[in-house]
């Protein structure tokens, strides 16, 4: 076999494929850690669907067939390459292989290797650049029956290997040139200047180890290995790095620490991106800056679903406020490559995107990665980015980038200003997100793609920046994300904002959703769930307006009909006090502006919500300062009618993604409370009992979990719950009386829990009646708390037993869980009337039909018994006179 014919056979298939002959290279190096230590592996041949050509866009390989190993074993130790195509060659055969994150498996049947030209002509739809690379990002494609062979896992494993290699690498060189530096210098080194000192000479590294680029190799020592990356990277470093960076041993330590240790051949950019976020950022520092990297995924997502054709090439502008490091801009260049004309220069390409990306970050480590990220991504030009080093709020640039930008991506920090940052940078909104869209809203770009906290679709504080987008654009997509980052406890949502509104008096709206379970397949392939889409009517200014959309379910459209809570109740917000200023933690008791003691000018009254409130039940009381010079000026909530009867509940949720999200009590002592409740005061005619019952059940709940995203209630969704008719709300209805005997029966430190869940099923019940639900919908809204534990002072977290599937009202359950005995004696009486001559009236018949069919449930929900017993539990009936054969 003729090893040059065979790779100058499997190149021409290649090209005749699609590949870009320039993306088609011999003698390809790449690191290699199947092993588990790194090391450099090579193929004959590798293409490649972009460039640079890292694991990320590997493609395909050809392999040489080596006796020493099996051949599934051979193609194997080659995944580290990335590509998910490998050709074997051996004696006069080709045999393509499907390489996986576990193991390579072969596609199809070897074929003369002289045959390769007809076979590659035959599989080009699977085989081409664009299919292979959709393999490795399966979101841009719908799935296909020619790409289903190959396994989409891989990327991720890489990934890991990449990254994990990478860290070590640069933790034990930061560590190494540290201990270096120190013993050097007789002081630590300032990590201001550490961290870009030692990322020039893993741009060098980088550099060094990919065969095409030129001027790297012939450096003779690492001051001018660290000078070159400086003049590539153009940032002006060494103009202010203090000289102890430059002693010899330092210069040695740091280059060999770096050059020893790790192979660069096929590294990809957003490998580094992992590593600035796991680290070189504290978590002080994460938490002071509201740092949540963006996943690579989530931002090619972003940028992939804008609808780019939009904007001509020519008048792209990518502009990126809090860019961090820079992976959103990375991602656009990418797409901004995919329409550039083939025949440019490297050096054409590169002016290009130096045009139409700009970046700004206050974090300078950050503004280093984004740094050389974009460098590696447009790689073996030199630098010079449009990267600023500033705060984006106080930035000279804003309005003049603002105006020429066509496109904006962003995922802002999340933290809210303190009152001191807010002043400083001249903000009107709480939150940085807030405050950049009002500013963004004042001169809106041709299309936005944004990573938001989902408080953005119900929090107040973003009411103003939903009306602005629905106004000013045509089209909004948005999905809802669980937790993402690897860091930051957030749940968000990506929105992607598009044409640019001339005319028309609504925006189409489509939403969907990425469950809990599904995020690592969401990264691979980008498929959401529950998907819906709207045309939705342009608000008018100080009207209540949110872009999302609400899953379509039955029964909130049953229930639509009914009056709002806000018709019968006036709804406020507690007590809000001035900070504390007595230096302990903000969780610690007050003793200024609370008392265990009455003093003048004190209410009794309740301070905290977590760890004290739960359903009809409040454990702690104290005395709460209602003295006008505690109070916060912003708010009067002091002057609230306290003394009068309401109702409380809790302003944030329990627990991160449960239904589960509001408990109430009855306050009819005229108790004070705080901001961490809110307090809800029923008009005259209406029952604070009845009232907490309405809000302690799964309707309220269920409602409220649907309407509020993020982890705080809202009064503005409070209103907005749907009330059964007023007249089953007063003071002597059934839902007052069973609630107000519940929480009574909860005062007590003991309560029952048996008798605790019964009294609850029995006025959820109650309340689930008042709304005249049909069991259908009841049982459809009871299922969504399955498994849920409830705020209340007992173990509750189902309804139903997790075997019963059957359609039933809460109430019937009630009957056959706790009235079985009276229910059961009526079933027998209507049976013996019906074999008698009297027979049963139409409306008995009825009733016994009913009673026969909670029979059948019984036995259902009792189940599984064993034989025996459940033999024994029918013998027992039939002796009792309770069960008929003929049911």
């Amino acid at each position: 076999m003729n090893r040059a014919h065979v790779v100058n056979l499997i190149r021409a298939g290649l090209t005749d494929v699609g590949f870009d002959t320039s993306l088609i290279l011999r003698d390809y190096d790449f690191a290699d850690f199947s092993g588990g230590n790194a090391g450099v592996r090579r193929v004959p041949l590798a293409a490649f669907s972009s460039y640079p050509c890292t694991y990320r866009n590997a493609c395909a390989g050809l392999v040489f067939r080596d006796l020493a190993f099996g051949p599934d074993e051979l193609i194997f130790h080659h995944r580290s390459l990335g590509a998910p195509l490998l050709f074997e060659a051996y004696e006069d055969q080709l045999q393509p292989w499907a390489v996986g994150p576990e193991r390579a498996k072969p596609i199809g049947t070897s074929f003369p290797i002289d045959a390769a030209a007809d076979v590659f002509h035959q599989h080009q739809a699977s085989w081409n650049p664009q299919s292979l690379g959709r393999v490795k990002s399966l979101g841009q494609v719908k799935a296909s029956k020619q790409l289903d062979f190959f396994d989409v896992g891989l990327l991720p494993v890489l990934s890991e290997y990449f990254q994990s290699k990478l860290k070590d690498l640069l933790e034990r060189a930061f560590a190494a040139t540290a201990t270096c530096y120190e013993r050097v210098n007789g002081e630590k080194p300032s990590i201001t200047f550490l961290f870009p000192y030692l990322f020039r000479f893993v741009t060098a590294k980088v550099f060094m180890d990919r065969a095409d680029a030129t001027g790297w190799n012939e450096l003779e020592s690492p001051l001018d290995v660290l000078r070159k990356a400086e003049s590539h990277s153009g940032s002006g470093l060494l103009a202010k790095l203090p000289r102890s960076f430059l002693q010899d041993e330092v210069l040695a330590e740091a280059w060999w620490s770096v050059s020893k240790s790790f192979h660069f051949q096929n590294l990809s950019a957003p490998d580094l991106a992992f590593i600035y976020e796991s680290t070189f950022i504290s978590e002080a520092t994460r938490k002071e800056l509201g740092i949540h990297s963006t996943p690579p995924g989530l931002a090619e997502y972003v940028v992939q679903k804008l609808p780019w054709d939009q904007v001509p090439v020519e008048d792209r502008r990518v502009f990126e406020p809090f860019s961090g490091h820079g992976i959103f801009l990375a991602c656009a260049m990418e797409r901004l490559r995919e329409d550039l004309p083939a025949d440019l220069t490297p050096q054409q390409r590169h002016d290009y995107f130096r045009r139409r990306l700009v970046g700004v970050e206050t974090d300078p480590l950050a503004i280093e990665v984004c740094r050389l990220l974009l460098t590696l991504t447009d790689y073996p030009n030199s630098n010079s980015w449009e990267l600023h080093p500033a705060d984006v709020f106080t930035w000279s640039g804003w309005d003049q980038t603002l105006s020429s930008s066509s496109v904006l991506l962003s995922n802002p920090p999340y933290e809210s200003f303190s009152s001191e940052q807010r002043r400083s940078v001249g903000a009107t909104k709480t939150t940085p997100p807030g405050e950049m869209l009002r500013r963004v809203m004042l001169d809106p770009p041709v299309m936005m793609g944004l990573v938001l906290p989902q408080s953005f679709m119900s929090s107040p504080v973003y009411q103003e920046a939903n009306r602005e987008i629905a106004r000013r654009y045509e089209d909004v997509m948005i999905v809802e994300l669980p937790r993402i980052f690897r860091y930051a406890d957030n749940e968000t949502i990506a929105l992607m904002a598009s044409g640019r509104r001339t005319s028309g008096n609504s925006v189409s709206v489509r939403y969907s959703e990425v469950p809990p379970d599904k995020v690592d397949s969401f990264f691979k392939d980008f498929h959401t769930t529950r998907q819906r889409g709207k045309k939705v009517s342009l608000p008018n200014d100080g009207d209540t307006f949110t872009l999302w959309i609400p899953a379509e379910g039955e029964m909130w459209g049953a229930i639509d009909h009914l009056q709002r809570l806000e018709s019968i109740v006036t709804i406020r917000k507690g007590v809000n006090w001035i900070p504390r200023s007595d230096g302990l933690p903000r969780t610690s008791p007050r003793a200024d502006v609370v008392s265990d003691e009455e003093q003048a000018g004190f209410r009794r009254g309740v301070e905290k919500m977590r760890g004290n409130l739960s359903q009809l039940q409040i454990n702690c009381f104290r005395y709460l300062s209602l003295l006008d010079q505690h109070q916060d000026p912003r708010t009067r909530a002091h002057k609230h009618p306290w003394e009068h009867r309401k109702v409380v509940c809790n302003a944030a949720r329990f627990e991160r993604k449960s239904p589960w999200r509001i408990a109430a009590w009855a306050d009819s002592d005229g108790l004070a409370f705080s901001k961490e409740f809110f307090a809800i005061w029923p008009n005259d005619d209406v029952s604070e009992f009845a009232i907490a019952a309405i809000l302690c059940s799964p309707i309220a709940n269920a409602f409220s979990f649907t309407h509020d995203l993020e982890r705080h209630n809202h009064i503005s969704t409070l209103r907005q719950v749907p009330i059964p008719p007023i007249k089953l709300l007063r003071s002597d209805s059934e839902l007052h009386e069973r609630c107000k005997t519940l929480q009574s029966t909860l005062k007590g430190a003991q309560a029952d829990a048996k008798r605790v869940i019964e009294e609850l099923l029995r006025l959820d019940a109650a309340v689930l009646d008042a709304y005249e639900l049909m069991d259908r919908l009841q049982r459809q809204l009871l299922d969504q708390f399955q498994g849920w534990g409830r705020p209340v002072a007992v173990g509750f977290k189902e309804y139903f037993p997790e075997h019963f599937r059957d359609v039933i009202s809460l109430r019937d359950l009630v009957t056959i869980q706790y009235e079985w005995e009276t229910a059961n004696d009526r079933r027998c009486e209507l049976i013996e009337k019906d074999i008698s001559s009297d027979g049963l009236t139409a409306e008995e018949r009825t009733e016994l039909d009913h009673l026969q069919s909670l029979a059948d449930l019984l036995v259902r929900l009792k189940a599984p018994y064993p034989n025996d017993q459940l033999d024994s539990l029918i013998s027992q009936l039939k002796a009792e006179g309770k069960w008929s054969d003929s049911i």
